[in-house]
């Protein structure tokens, strides 16, 4: 089955989903795609097909979630607010649904104490033992009491710079 074939699957089945919405398709695209938006919070979800380098990105991001279960609600949060800036539409300049994900990860991986590993920085000098040994205190403890709206406020008040755009 070509890349193309696939895609026309995918778009009639999604157009037959009562949980999506305005189900369309860009086979025009650098990367051909079928978009929808979810009925419930009305994210935008982009499928496409034959692109690895979205398949590898998937599945980091379940791989996190897998290790801190907070993760996803608290990209979508982010996302339905950067949803609510207009600022979540890469087509009308503004920043790309994965950049979100990367943030939220970004932020907190950079805590005082870190709800998710760090990748690079000092470890990358460490010896796997080390780095074992960093994982097995990283059970969740104390700060698994913190709540998905606490660790969000904390997100966005620490990061957010408010902009007011006065039209002309």
């Amino acid at each position: 089955m070509t890349q193309p074939e696939v895609l026309i699957q995918v778009l009639e089945i999604l157009k037959n989903s009562p949980e999506l919405s305005e189900v369309e398709s860009d086979f025009h695209a650098k990367v051909p795609a079928v978009f929808c938006w979810d009925r419930s919070s009305g994210l935008m979800c982009k499928v496409s097909a034959g692109n690895n380098v979205a398949c590898l990105t998937t599945s980091h991001l379940a791989a996190l979630a897998k290790l801190e279960p907070r993760l996803v609600p608290l990209v979508l949060a982010f996302r339905c607010w950067a949803r609510l800036c207009h600022i979540d539409c890469q087509a009308e300049g503004g920043i790309p649904s994965y950049s979100f994900a990367l943030m939220v990860i970004f932020f907190l991986q950079q805590r005082k104490e870190p709800i998710l590993p760090v990748y690079l920085g000092h470890w990358v000098r460490q010896s796997v033992q080390q780095m074992t040994q960093y994982f097995g205190i990283f059970q969740p403890r104390v700060i698994m009491f913190e709540g998905i709206t606490q660790i969000l406020v904390s997100f966005i008040c620490q990061k957010t710079v408010c902009i007011q755009i006065n039209p002309t």
